[in-house]
């Protein structure tokens, strides 16, 4: 039976938001009214050809609702900056990579959807902002009573179905490679297979090759633990750092530089730690250290939107913290204690500004340790032999190719052993699958291709036009063309390999042009003669606006990105 506080809050969101009347069209319409060239921001073709084309599609079903609608190709860093920083893009086409933590809901309906990270260093990239999404959020992440949590989770599944202040439109079989000759007993990680901290610890040489090598098609942006936003630095600083829990092959959370924990109550945790630790430069590891980490961590903007409810941490002896939450925090474990580097106080305690600080030569105390790196070239990492749980090789390096054509080259070749960040297109896995060294693995991804539509500015304020535009995305025909069928549609936002806590009951999003044209028609939009959207009239317009953007991010920023 679902708690009286979830029956309320069910009642509150129903009513925080009317349902605006329908609309007609109309005739010959003035300039001032028609909506603006609106831009798809996306990778380049050499990047990923795949998002390179499915947004090609998307852009051209967009033209056929009358938008002038054109793709924004930009290079990776400059999209990523784009898009994360300085907010300056309509639509953005974004690939959520299958990262362990993101099983855990808060991350996805929390974090990244809430009004508190709209700004400009938070990482709701749509910049959606409504208080009745807001109390939703909150209620599911301090629900403690499992059943009661996912009772919230399955509502603000079909809450977001049908607002769509992004839209989810594909989870795909994430294709990628390792070399089962050179070696042995790889654990594959759910969601990206041997793309993992588990895939490069565990891989166990079968023969000479001592040195696991992964590839990439682009170098690491930094190496400073505090500032990692991408997840693939974020994946690889988590070979040089240690928590004080993982993220199982599991999925579930696992004690790692942490012994134990206790709950005291719903808001106070106690967690004992080793005491036989050191990082790489040969000191000690101490409680001192840690609790140093958790304070030191809120000045990463990444960490901050997941520690903002961490009131204090507290050194109660050589082996024991305790933390205190301001309020309770059901995904406390996974993403906070499985995510805050241990960081060595000794070095870090000196730098006021870590946003200026390269961290070139980074110290940790986790599995593997710094060796060297050149620049765009590769990363080499060796296996930390005096650690509790050491690697079963002696090392990891990151080598760089530029593109995945050249990735697989190097796969044929025996010079790399994994494809690691570089997702293979499905006739690139077939090509590679006919070596006999080579495996092949292709699960299905627990992230998602998702569009993030920049709400805090209009059209994309408006439910009727995000719903009108996600009806315009051909995704049977994306995954055909694009994936060789190598993929799933969307409907509700955890992906059905988040087995738990997807809501199954939401059926797969339509892709459908005339339905996508009434909801335009519904919130008053119009077409002139030449076939071109133009907002509502003046007395006629309907459109259900249901986020405001509180940062005002716009008001002293032009908005001059678009094509005009």
């Amino acid at each position: 039976m679902k708690s009286w506080f979830f029956k309320g809050l069910l009642i509150f969101t129903a009513i925080a938001f009317f349902l605006p009347a329908l609309n007609s069209i109309a005739g010959d319409l003035p300039k001032e009214r028609l909506v603006p060239p609106l831009g798809l921001l996306g990778t380049t073709s050499d990047y990923s050809p795949q998002r390179y084309n499915m947004t090609r599609m998307i852009v051209a079903n967009w033209k056929k609702l009358g938008i002038n609608a054109y793709i924004d190709p930009t290079k990776y860093e400059a999209m990523i900056k784009r898009a994360f920083r300085s907010k300056r893009f309509d639509s953005y086409i974004i690939n959520w990579s299958p990262k362990l933590v993101r099983l855990e809901p808060n991350v996805f309906l929390r974090t990244m959807l809430t009004s508190e990270n709209a700004g400009w260093d938070g990482i709701n990239v749509s910049g959606y902002q409504n208080p009745a999404y807001d109390k939703l959020a909150d209620a599911q992440k301090v629900a403690l009573d499992v059943r009661d949590r996912k009772a919230i989770v399955d509502f603000i599944q079909e809450f977001l179905y049908e607002r769509q202040p992004h839209h989810s439109f594909m989870h795909q079989n994430n294709f990628r490679a390792y070399n089962q000759k050179n070696f042995k007993d790889v654990v594959l990680a759910p969601g990206t297979g041997p793309w993992s901290f588990w895939t490069d610890w565990s891989a166990t040489p079968a023969g000479s090759q001592r040195i696991f090598r992964q590839s990439g098609v682009a170098d690491f942006k930094t190496l400073n633990p505090i500032m990692a936003q991408l997840i693939t630095d974020q994946w690889l600083l988590a070979h040089i750092y240690d928590t004080l829990m993982r993220i199982g092959p599991d999925a579930k959370p696992q004690l790692w530089a942490a012994t134990g924990y206790k709950w005291l109550d719903a808001n106070t945790l106690d967690v004992t730690v080793r005491t036989d630790m050191k990082f790489h430069d040969g000191k000690p590891v101490t409680v001192e250290d840690i609790a140093f980490s958790y304070e030191y961590g809120r000045k990463s903007g990444y960490l901050l939107s997941f520690m903002n409810n961490l009131e204090s941490t507290e050194v109660l002896g050589n082996d024991k913290l305790r933390f205190k939450l301001k309020e309770p925090d059901a995904g406390f474990l996974f993403t906070v204690l499985c995510q805050v580097p241990i960081l060595p106080k000794h070095i870090w305690e000196s730098v006021d500004n870590p946003a200026t600080f390269a961290n070139s030569k980074p110290v940790g105390s986790g599995p593997f340790k710094f060796n060297y790196h050149r620049r765009d070239e590769e990363l080499s990492l060796k296996a930390y032999k005096a650690h509790f749980s050491p690697p079963k090789n002696d090392g990891f390096l990151f080598v760089v190719y530029g593109n995945q054509e050249a990735i697989v080259g190097a796969m044929e070749r025996g010079d790399v052993d994994a494809c690691g960040s570089a997702s293979l297109d499905p006739l690139q896995a077939d090509r590679l699958g006919k070596n006999k060294d080579i495996k092949i693995v292709a699960p299905l991804s627990f992230g998602m291709y998702m569009l993030e539509y920049n709400t805090r500015i209009e059209p994309w304020n408006d439910v009727y036009f995000r719903r009108a535009v996600s009806l315009a995305i051909p995704v049977d025909p994306m995954i055909k063309r694009v994936w060789n069928g190598h993929g799933v549609p969307a409907g509700a936002m955890l992906s059905p390999e988040n087995k738990f806590w997807h809501n199954s009951n939401l059926p797969e999003w339509p892709f459908d042009m005339e339905k996508a044209k009434q909801e335009l028609v519904k919130a008053g939009y119009e077409w002139d003669d030449k076939g071109r959207l133009h907002y509502p009239a003046p007395g006629k317009d309907n459109r259900w606006i249901d986020t405001i953007d509180q940062y005002k991010s716009y008001e002293n920023r032009p908005i001059n990105w678009r094509n005009q």
